[in-house]
Parts: structure tokens; C-alpha cells; sequence
């Protein structure tokens, strides 16, 4: 399940992204002017799909920017409005990346163990005993 709807979701129900721009397509977040880091992670993750690139792209991107402002905040003393919203965004991106690696792992390990079952039915039907040490020539 998406764990978005979860953190998208104020108590009442009303979206708390309500007035920060979205971009909707992969083509609007390639053209998107620099700067724009939330609203790339915000079509990342409203797509249909979750691609580990795109979403390690805007973590990326979050990450850059929000260090980026805090520099400017500690120079110019201004407190920096849009970093809760960078954390909650990157904190959402770092939860997905984390499913699909979870996900990945578990493939893997079901490849490895259709495998290694497979080797020993192989090995089985030609004869070979896995664990009798081989017979030495009188």
C-alpha cells in the first residue's frame, strides 16, 4: 500500500499540500526551472509507478536544495518556510526507495532459492550424491 495518502492527509482530510504546484507529467518534471524540487517530488511520487531512478533523482534534487536554503538561512538569518515540506516530501521518497529495495531483495532471494533447489534436483537425476566423498580406487 501507498503510505502518501498517509502523510498527504492533514487530520480533517484536506490535502496539506493544498496550493503548492504539481507537475503531472514526466515531461513538465524534466522542463521544470531549477528550484523546484517539491513539486518534482511531488509528481515522482504521484505517479502510477514507482521507479527507483526517478525517485532517487528527487531525493537528490530535495536533499541539494534544502541544503542549499539552509545555507542561505544561516548567511541571511531568514528561516527557511518550504523545509518541513522538503523533509515530509524526502522522508516519503526515502520510504518508497526502501520498499522497492525490500522488494528487490526478496525477488532475488526466491530467484536464489528456485535455483539452488533446480541445482540439486539436477544433480539428483544424474546420479550424484551430494554427500558420499568420492571412492578411492583399490
Amino acid at each position: 500500500g501507498r503510505l502518501m495518502g498517509s502523510l498527504m492527509q492533514s487530520a480533517e482530510g484536506d490535502d496539506s499540500w493544498a496550493g503548492v504546484p504539481a507537475l503531472q507529467t514526466q515531461e513538465a518534471t524534466l522542463r521544470a526551472p531549477p528550484g523546484c524540487a517539491v513539486a518534482r517530488a511531488r509528481a515522482v511520487l504521484s505517479s502510477d509507478v514507482d521507479d527507483p531512478e526517478d525517485l532517487q533523482l528527487a531525493l537528490a534534487e530535495l536533499e541539494r536544495e534544502g541544503a542549499e536554503d539552509r545555507d542561505a538561512t544561516r548567511r541571511d538569518g531568514v528561516e527557511d518556510a518550504d523545509a518541513a515540506a522538503r523533509d515530509s516530501l524526502g522522508q516519503e521518497l526515502r520510504v518508497r526507495l526502501a520498499a522497492l529495495r525490500e522488494e528487490a531483495a526478496a525477488l532475488l532471494d526466491g530467484l536464489l532459492l528456485r535455483t539452488s533447489s533446480n541445482s540439486g534436483v539436477e544433480k539428483a537425476s544424474a546420479g550424484v550424491d551430494e554427500e558420499a566423498p568420492p571412492q578411492a580406487e583399490p
